[in-house]
């Protein structure tokens, strides 16, 4: 697996004006604000479909000190703002052909983050030779995933930390 993602993505997001957004690899100094991106994505966007324990022990396996002790076992990303702020909108992660722990801050979402951290992973997958990616999806980013292409692998299921939808795209077909 590439340690470095194809190029530096950056771009002018829908309905934003004057915000240029970058996309470049997770660092150790972005944990902690990476950690409370996740944790607020998660009670925030994801409180309608899950149980708040769950919740919690999922922001907690995304803690600083877990995001740190991960580095080097996916290829992690982070969307920020390339203004003085470097505000982290968002983060996503590729191990080989699976997307995981992919957040978008909750003010940020439907403004292009995702599309962005995505067709980055995509990107990076196609240049690694990989044809296809898979993903579990919360129930809450189902529609986000089939806008972008992918395609449902059966009926929602528990693996032990909630309800979760396995998703495939096969990267060789038009995006």
């Amino acid at each position: 697996m590439r340690r470095h993602p194809r190029g530096v993505r950056r771009g002018h997001l829908r309905g934003v004006r004057d915000v240029n957004v970058g996309v470049r690899l997770f660092a150790e100094e972005d944990a902690t604000a990476v950690a409370a991106l996740i944790r607020t994505t998660l009670l925030t966007s994801n409180a309608a479909d899950y149980p708040r324990e769950e919740l919690e022990t999922i922001a907690e396996w995304y803690s600083a000190e877990g995001l740190v002790s991960r580095i080097g076992h996916c290829q992690r990303i982070v969307a920020v703002t390339r203004d003085a702020t470097r505000e982290v909108l968002g983060t996503a992660a590729r191990r080989e052909n699976h997307l995981e722990g992919f957040f978008v801050r909750p003010s940020w979402q439907g403004r292009g983050v995702g599309e962005l951290l995505l067709s980055t992973l995509e990107d990076a997958a196609r240049a690694d030779a990989m044809r296809v990616l898979w993903l579990e999806s919360s129930l809450t980013a189902v529609g986000f995933y089939e806008k972008a292409g992918f395609a449902r692998i059966g009926e929602a299921r528990d693996l032990g930390d909630g309800l979760v939808v396995e998703m495939r795209k096969r990267l060789d077909e038009a995006s």
